[in-house]
């Protein structure tokens, strides 16, 4: 039996103008662009008896970014906002209809602000946002249904499925001494589906397999000069909050999993010989040993140990 003998010629081009204008001698900012994006897709299909051989299709984009950037005070308070598209070029091909699906197109807005304190050696940001993405190729509940479609005229996929996604993010640096830096950083992201025809029990409900909280603090030291001169060591914990992994269906139970925390550890040093200079690595990932086979169902994720070695010149 033979389930996929196929080839894929897809072929990408874009198109892009951007701008930025400043005022006020540089104390405000603005940017924006525009990008025009064209894809070209040749698909064979070698299976015996397949619906469609060979298919031929083209597809494009155009998505857009504005943004302005307001120095409240120079060098110590910067505000910010942006609008912008994107997409994600879609190479999926309609079974029935040999047409490429839609291209799934993101809406984002962002505002926020970045500050400083020379004083204190601390660098802060903090912004909140908003998502909105469409255009999700999703199958079509009405393909091959006896009533619906007697006729055999329904599309396989509909880009149809809708997402938001709305939450904030911060980010810290202190730099306590000259040697010593603490870094953190905090997100929460509220990410619902909005519409998705084949699986409207999901609709209304939190994104699968996506947590809403992560977290994270490092602390990292270089050594000065004297024998430990290019030795650094810096550690780090991350956390990630609990989740679902599937709802509740006809097949399926809802899986959830709970949040958990790792904690990396690593050192590195640089050292010059004549032109050259080395350095060499070693880290650990899941120092404490979490189990995550155990708790998250995840295989090969135990503690891990890795080495690196670079050469510059």
């Amino acid at each position: 039996r033979v389930i996929a003998d196929r080839e894929e010629k897809v072929r990408y081009g874009a198109l892009q103008l951007s701008h930025r204008a400043a005022i006020d001698k540089g104390r405000v900012v603005f940017t924006s662009g525009l990008r025009h994006d064209m894809i070209d897709l040749e698909v064979d299909d070698r299976r015996p008896g397949a619906t469609l051989p060979r298919v031929h299709d083209d597809s494009g984009q155009i998505t857009y970014h504005l943004g302005v950037n307001y120095q409240a005070l120079p060098s110590r308070l910067l505000l910010f906002a942006t609008g912008s598209t994107a997409h994600e070029p879609s190479t999926r091909v309609d079974a029935r209809t040999g047409r490429i699906q839609d291209n799934e197109v993101t809406r984002g807005y962002e505002a926020g602000l970045k500050a400083r304190f020379p004083k204190q050696l601390i660098d802060l940001s903090l912004a909140g946002f908003s998502l909105y993405n469409e255009h999700i190729s999703r199958r079509n509940p009405l393909y091959d249904d006896p009533i619906f479609d007697a006729n055999q005229t329904q599309p396989q996929l509909v880009a149809a499925g809708e997402e938001t996604f709305r939450g904030a993010k911060f980010e810290g640096r202190w730099r306590t001494t000259p040697r010593l830096t603490l870094s953190g950083r905090a997100a929460y992201a509220r990410a619902i589906t909005t519409a998705s025809p084949d699986l409207p029990q999901e609709v209304g409900r939190r994104i699968t397999r996506l947590p809403p909280y992560t977290a994270s603090l490092s602390a990292s030291y270089g050594f000065p000069a004297g024998f430990w001169q290019g030795l650094s060591l810096s550690t780090r914990w991350s956390y990630i909050s609990s989740f679902t992994a599937t709802y509740e269906d006809a097949q399926r139970q809802r899986l959830d999993y709970p949040g958990y925390g790792l904690v990396s550890a690593s050192a590195s040093r640089t050292f010059k010989r004549g032109v050259y200079a080395h350095n060499i690595g070693i880290s650990v990932r899941n120092l404490l040993d979490y189990d995550l086979l155990q708790r998250q169902h995840r295989l090969g994720a135990g503690r891990e140990f890795g080495a690196s070695y670079r050469l510059m010149y």
